[in-house]
């Protein structure tokens, strides 16, 4: 939207799906790859793209702080930085575009999709 910015979804069965078949993720694999998380405040913790609760998957994601962790690491972890790639790529294929007007509203689960919005 013009105005309003590039709003876009990302289903958890299309990205598993892309994940398997583009790169040979399984859904075990996911549970288990750590993501490395950085705070402004020093806190850091690793925790996976997906974990199960009550025996469903939910997504535990933030682009921008894992990004921003990886900026600021002194080490390059190359195998973490090609599994964002791969997250990356696989997002970016999927990705579905959400027009939005003044005063639509869209609610979405943050456990079962993705979501990023471009600068209004």
């Amino acid at each position: 939207h013009p105005i309003y910015g590039r709003n876009q979804i990302i289903s958890m069965s299309a990205l598993l799906e892309r994940l398997n078949t583009g790169f040979g993720l399984s859904v075990e694999e996911l549970l288990k790859r750590q993501l490395p998380y950085h705070f402004a405040n020093g806190q850091h913790f690793s925790v996976p793209l997906l974990h199960k609760n009550n025996g469903h998957l939910q997504f535990k994601f933030h682009q921008h702080l894992v990004t921003n962790s990886m900026k600021e690491s002194a080490v390059r972890d190359k195998e973490i930085d090609t599994y964002l790639a791969q997250l990356h790529a696989a997002m970016i294929d999927v990705s579905e575009d959400v027009c939005l007007d003044a005063g639509d509203l869209l609610v979405l689960s943050n456990h079962h999709a993705l979501h990023r919005r471009s600068e209004c």
